[in-house]
């Protein structure tokens, strides 16, 4: 096995977690205003930090230049990011440290989606993925997690959306025998494939073993902290194809059990972790509005998030922190598997504006004395409305602007942990003495950076309201998820209405009874459902049969001699 190569690694007290960015092809002007909310247009691209880490999320950069003089040179609400969008973004966020005053990035994070969506083709996936990862090298030449394959595997970083093959449910761990180790084997075809093409930006030949293996990885930042990139896409609901065993839906690519591993060795090691991935454990928190009244999914199969964070609630010593994408939002998310003290869930806005964003990166604060919990965050955005069309992306200083220098003083928190987050749900709820300046920073502001319309003509903006403060607080907890807000509009508190008086168990297991609820009334319709075809069915072909027979009968004389 290759020596481990040490990290490029210039110590602070930051982090810029670069998440990802949707790199994908962009439709000329006309194309725009006609067709730019189409699927096949859209990407996007995000961006969160720490201590001095940049993450930057759903960046889906596009393949290809806008074709009109007369183009928004950074996209336009609705549709994908164009290159120049995505290389201010970074090229902002190289420089975001020194704007700030705060110390030199530690490290950067990419959460995954490099493609546009609906791209259809693995050598444009793969062309995006190397064309993202040249900008981070160019603008990030000594920082050490820009020298990574896809970090965090998005649902766009596959040959189908969300489509990867589970073809094994063993966890990808080195095995020694007589003194020789052996690499963990891969047995998926595209994990293989990806691990190839980036051969090149792994540190040993166990990492990239390991990747394509199970698509996850453990890398090591310096001798206090480790990043864990976990392969979220097959934990998904949307996850394709359906794993055929119970084995391989159980543990798909043995993720649970190497991760179990992984953090136990942290520990042994007196080292902190931060969980990173692109899909969170929780709750869809984008507004659905479906028959009179606001709709929400989680974004794991049912039992995928218990599991996942009875790991967390098992290795609270060692977690750093907890980093995601996906939503294309800002978000704060309670997590009530942690302490008090114990960092939030963060979820990072998109570069690209496909739905209805204004791009935006963060960079995270974090405290590298102590237990590594992120601390602070500071928002940088840009205003898609304020460029101005036809000009040349080279000619206008970068649009990216520090919007929030601290979330912590701008949201009114005593700081960055657990407990505040859900006292900040409590102040959101209508009602509440600071309520509407608080939501209105938070949901109008931060989350998207334009105003968001949560209401309409049958749904009111206080269910509104009380909605988006259960997701801040129980998003963990389909079932805690699914209680709160009527718990809430009947005068309870939200510690209450989500369950979050119970014990972790209890709490828990409302995941599994609201699922098997929905499982048993899914159950029910499937078989009424299935009836009521087959009695159709039957009528049908029966009245098939009685037609054919009809005509198969001989015609009958009319013309007969009776004599």
């Amino acid at each position: 096995m290759e020596e481990r190569r040490p990290n490029r690694f210039a110590p602070s007290d930051f982090f810029r977690p670069l998440s990802s960015g949707h790199h994908g092809r962009t439709p000329s002007y006309d194309d725009v205003i006609s067709r730019c909310r189409r699927s096949e247009f859209c990407s996007r691209r995000r961006l969160i930090g720490g201590n001095g880490n940049v993450r930057l999320d759903d960046r889906h950069p596009p393949r290809s230049i806008l074709r009109s003089s007369s183009a928004p040179p950074f996209s336009t609400y609705g549709c994908g990011s164009t290159l120049a969008l995505v290389r201010a973004a970074v090229e902002k966020a190289a420089n975001a440290t020194s704007e700030l005053g705060w110390p030199d990035l530690d490290f950067v994070l990419f959460t995954g989606d490099h493609s546009r969506h609906k791209v259809l083709y693995r050598e444009q996936i793969l062309e995006d993925i190397r064309v993202v990862t040249d900008v981070f090298e160019e603008y990030f030449p000594d920082t050490p997690l820009v020298k990574m394959p896809a970090l965090d595997l998005g649902n766009h970083d596959l040959e189908r959306k969300y489509a990867l093959d589970v073809t094994s449910h063993e966890p990808c761990l080195p095995s020694n025998s007589g003194g020789v180790e052996t690499l963990p084997v891969a047995t998926n075809e595209w994990l293989q494939h990806l691990s190839e093409q980036q051969s090149d930006l792994f540190v040993d030949e166990l990492e990239k073993a390991t990747f394509a293996c199970g698509g996850y990885m453990n890398r090591a930042i310096n001798e206090e902290l480790n990043i864990i990139s976990l392969n979220t896409v097959v934990w998904s609901y949307r996850h394709k194809p359906h794993p055929k065993s119970t084995k391989l839906r159980a543990d798909p690519f043995g993720q649970f059990a190497w991760l179990r591993t992984q953090l136990s060795d942290a520990r042994d090691a007196g080292k902190k972790v931060f969980l990173t991935g692109h899909i969170p454990p929780v709750v869809d928190g984008f507004d659905k509005l479906k028959r009179h009244e606001m709709k929400m999914r989680p974004f794991y199969e049912q039992d995928k998030p218990i599991i996942l964070y009875d790991i967390i609630a098992e290795y609270m010593d060692v977690l750093a922190g907890l980093v995601f994408g996906h939503t294309h939002s800002n978000e704060l998310r309670h997590v009530a598997a942690l302490s008090d003290n114990g960092p939030p869930l963060l979820i990072g806005r998109s570069v690209g504006p496909c739905f209805s964003t204004n791009p935006g990166f963060n960079v995270v604060k974090y405290d590298r004395g102590g237990m590594f919990h992120p601390t602070d965050i500071a928002s940088f955005t840009m205003d898609l409305s304020k460029q101005d069309s036809g000009t040349d992306p080279r000619s206008v200083p970068n649009p990216f602007v520090l919007d929030i220098p601290s979330v912590v003083e701008y949201l009114g928190m005593d700081s960055l942990t657990n407990s505040e987050t859900l006292r900040l749900a409590n102040r959101m709820l209508p009602g509440s003495g600071d309520a509407t300046d608080v939501w209105d920073r938070y949901y109008n502001n931060w989350f998207k950076g334009v105003p968001q319309n949560c209401h309409s003509q049958t749904i009111a903006s206080t269910t509104c309201q009380r909605y988006q403060a259960c997701i801040v607080a129980c998003s963990d907890n389909y079932g805690a998820l699914i209680n709160c807000n009527a718990s809430v509009a009947a005068g309870m508190g939200i510690e209450e209405g989500c369950g979050l008086d119970l014990t972790l168990d209890e709490y828990l297991a409302g995941e599994t009874e609201a699922h098997n609820k929905a499982t048993d009334w899914m159950r029910r319709f499937v078989l009424v459902a299935g009836a009521i075809g087959m009695i159709y069915a039957l009528t049908v072909t029966s009245w098939w049969l009685f037609v054919k027979s009809k005509q198969s009968k001989p015609p009958i004389a009319t013309n007969m001699n009776w004599f």
